[in-house]
């Protein structure tokens, strides 16, 4: 039963800054960015196609460079020859302030925007009812060409990004529809240049690959190794040296055997190689804040229970968008003083926390603090401000304490039984033997006894023949035929 102070004297006032319900991420690329960036600081025209170089290597061009022939990856005297008007502008490193306009129209869309650590793209946690075309829209003219995808973790949205770019590449567009882990849609969109009529529209090229939720195992499986880029390349280079050329393949070796190749990243490898992956967009900016204000219209006693009801309000806001936070503050404003002059306290957690009851505990311990610090008897209170600090998005699923693989039932051959069938597969050739399950009457009778019995009866011309009639255990199993 929340407790509070009759309705006329209770005043309340929720502030959210920058607070959004977060649930998938976006992550693009773009190509043409950099170039549109650097030709409007630099106060450059649009008259003829431009090169962005780095170090004699191509890193980006506009889509005039484009449609001679230049592309990224190429050398100095490569470009010149597919444009020989072209004009080349050198830059050294990175340049993170390349995507300064693209940031910051992304940060009005999710306070959670993180560009990547090669400053090719930038990921995006997006509330989960958003359209990432709406997105796209908001970037029109900012790029030539953008790759996007969407997934519910990093790895899988940049893994789709990167191999649907690598394909279009190569090809010069994707194969659109819908499949069984979501829907691939490439347009080619043209926009009209109203602040130059004189010049030609722009074309661009848009890329979206959206895997749905519960299906990045399904894309993930038939993607290269290099899509788990979150490896290092010398891990990638010995996963291909061990002859795992997909994801899939990679997943039909064990744990203990890669750790003999790769240490400690076995585990994390498998883990990626089956879709798992929990690390979250960091903030662009400062963390966002949630705070929540009462004030009464006449002093009230301090009281414990007159906290209660705006934490319930602020835990059940915090569920509901999936968010959590570190640190929360109390502050107080009323006819009383403290001895050490302080009238709010704070409380910092170690994980991310949203329920009522941690919060609950928080403040009931923060205002013994303050009661003890308090130097009149029988404190008036006039209003007080919840601030909830270092919010996060939180999982929905639990992460395990540790890093140990899903106990699945064993579908390993008994070893006695596997030295028999590859004995018979050498002498008789690869799928004389054929492993499944078989109704028999109603019954069935172990696998193991029946090929035990056959294959005896093949070594060992004094037991029964093959075709004699053999028993028939009660026990549950399959059979297989030779």
């Amino acid at each position: 039963m929340t407790f509070y102070p009759p309705g006329h004297n209770i005043q309340t006032n929720v502030q959210y800054e920058r607070v959004i319900a977060m649930g998938r991420v976006l992550y693009l690329k773009f190509l043409g960015a950099r170039a549109i960036q650097e030709a409007k600081n630099n106060g450059l025209r649009s008259g003829k196609p431009l090169v962005v170089l780095d170090r004699d290597l191509v890193i980006d061009c506009d889509d005039k460079a484009w449609a001679c022939g230049v592309r990224p990856g190429d050398t100095l005297r490569q470009a010149m020859i597919s444009s020989p008007a072209c004009r080349v502008l050198k830059v050294s490193g990175p340049g993170g302030e390349s995507l300064g306009d693209i940031l910051d129209i992304l940060a009005k869309v999710s306070p959670y925007v993180e560009p990547a650590a090669d400053q090719s793209g930038v990921f995006v946690d997006i509330p989960l009812d958003a359209d990432p075309a709406e997105i796209l829209d908001s970037l029109d003219g900012l790029y030539s060409k953008v790759f996007a995808g969407v997934s519910s973790s990093k790895l899988i949205s940049r893994a789709a990004c990167d191999l649907f770019m690598r394909e279009y590449l190569e090809r010069g567009k994707v194969s659109s529809g819908n499949t069984k882990w979501g829907f691939l849609r490439q347009e080619n969109r043209r926009l009209s240049r109203s602040d130059r009529p004189q010049e030609e529209d722009q074309v661009s090229v848009r890329v979206m690959a959206v895997i749905d939720g519960g299906k990045e195992r399904t894309f993930i499986s038939g993607a290269p190794v290099d899509c788990l880029w979150m490896a290092p390349p010398e891990i990638l280079s010995t996963l291909r040296s061990l002859g795992l050329k997909k994801v899939k393949d990679l997943r039909e070796v064990s744990t203990s055997a890669l750790v003999e190749r790769t240490g400690d990243w076995a585990v994390l490898v498998k883990r990626w190689a089956a879709g798992e992956e929990r690390s979250r967009v960091q903030a662009l900016y400062p963390p966002p804040t949630l705070t929540k204000e009462v004030s009464f219209v006449e002093p009230v006693q301090l009281q414990k229970e007159l906290f209660y009801g705006a934490l319930k309000e602020l835990a059940a806001d915090l569920i509901e968008k999936g968010l959590g936070f570190k640190t929360i503050r109390l502050s107080m404003a009323g006819d009383f003083k403290t001895l050490s002059g302080n009238s709010s306290v704070e409380r910092k957690f170690v994980r991310p926390v949203s329920s009522f009851e941690v919060m609950r505990v928080a403040v009931d311990s923060m205002l013994e603090g303050i009661l003890k610090d308090i130097s009149s008897s029988g404190p008036a209170l006039s209003g007080f401000s919840v601030n909830l600090a270092d919010i996060v998005p939180v999982q929905a699923k639990p992460s395990p304490l540790f890093n140990t693989e899903p106990v699945a039932k064993p579908k390993d051959i008994p070893v006695a039984l596997r030295l028999a069938l590859f004995g018979l597969e050498d002498k008789f050739g690869d799928g004389v033997v054929t492993w499944g399950e078989k109704d028999t009457g109603g019954e069935r009778f172990n696998p193991e006894i029946m090929r035990r019995e056959k294959m005896l009866s093949i070594w060992d011309p004094m037991r029964l023949q093959v075709s004699e009639q053999l028993p028939e255990p009660a026990s549950v199993g399959g059979v297989a035929d030779v």
